[in-house]
C-alpha cells in the first residue's frame, strides 16, 4: 500500500455552503459527530481552513453545568454551538474539570479517547 501526504491533519480544507458568511471562531457542525473551528472570515462559496482537533474554549449552554476531566460532552448546533451536557458516546471530551457558575469549559474536541501520560 502507498499513500501521497497532503497536509497536517490538525486543520482541513472546508468550503461554506451556508448561503451566509461564517466569522472567525465559529465552531461548526461537520459529517459524522466531527465539528470545526473556523479560522478566518468565510464568504458564502469560499473555501478556507478550518480547525478539526485541539482543546477549545466553549460556552456552556447551562452554567451549573458540572463535568469532570475527561467525560464526554455533547454540543448543541441549534443553540450556536454550545456545551449541553455530559454524555456517552460522542467524540468531544472535558480537557479540564468545570464547576457550577462557569460558563465556558475546555473540550478536547473530535478525540474519543484521552491519551495517557
Amino acid at each position: 500500500m502507498t499513500a501521497v501526504f497532503r497536509q497536517e491533519g490538525e486543520s482541513i480544507r472546508w468550503t461554506n455552503g451556508t448561503g451566509d458568511t461564517v466569522v472567525a471562531g465559529t465552531v461548526i457542525e461537520l459529517d459524522n459527530g466531527l465539528i470545526g473551528l473556523v479560522q478566518t472570515d468565510t464568504l458564502d462559496g469560499a473555501t478556507s481552513s478550518i480547525r478539526v482537533t485541539g482543546i477549545w474554549l466553549i460556552e456552556k449552554d447551562d452554567p451549573t453545568l458540572v463535568v469532570a476531566l475527561g467525560e464526554f460532552v455533547d454540543i448543541d448546533f441549534s443553540g450556536g454551538g454550545q456545551v449541553i451536557a455530559a454524555v456517552a458516546d460522542t467524540l468531544h471530551r472535558a480537557a479540564e474539570p468545570t464547576a457550577s457558575g462557569d460558563t465556558k469549559m475546555y473540550v478536547l474536541v473530535n478525540q474519543p479517547f484521552i491519551p495517557s501520560a
